[in-house]
């Protein structure tokens, strides 16, 4: 599914991105009603003072109270889908780049030379009583070497996604 895409790891970033965009907007509407509720609370405390009547600042506060409580939930919920964004974003893109790495490892080893039907060659000439050429032998090497570096480089990939 990601394969088909242009870049899926960028996708799945902007995505991250948005996610975490909405993430700051709600701790700073928590934050805001958050001061609300203070200043309510200041507002009602200094009226008591006075001996002036609170009854619509605490209704008020009431209502604020709330808000905030739903606001901080919404915070919570927003964290966690966040969080499982931000996880299944880094497996799918492991999985995209094993995937990449292992159609890469394909193509390449499927452009070389078995070394196993280069040696089997050389055992059946030997049996046969001819030897093999030094040329044989070096193209042997060659592939053996070459299978042995695209070996490292697939494990490098895979250490190192």
């Amino acid at each position: 599914m990601l394969g088909k895409m242009e870049n899926p790891s960028v996708m799945l970033e902007e995505t991250y991105y948005a996610l975490q965009s909405e993430l700051i907007l709600v701790r700073q509407a928590v934050t805001a009603s958050v001061d609300r509720e203070r200043k309510l609370e200041l507002q009602i405390k200094d009226m008591q003072s006075k001996g002036e009547d609170t009854a619509a600042l605490e209704s008020q506060l009431v209502t604020q109270k709330e808000t905030t409580n739903t606001l901080k939930q919404r915070l919570t919920e927003l964290e966690q889908e966040v969080q499982k964004a931000y996880t299944k974003k880094q497996v799918l893109i492991a999985r995209d780049q094993a995937s990449r790495a292992t159609s890469e490892a394909n193509r390449i080893l499927s452009e070389r030379k078995d070394p196993w039907t280069l040696i089997n060659e050389m055992e059946n000439r030997a049996n046969s009583g001819g030897a093999p050429s030094k040329k044989t032998m070096l193209v042997l090497v060659a592939v053996l070497f070459v299978w042995l570096l695209i070996f490292i480089y697939v494990a490098i990939k895979h250490m190192n996604p």
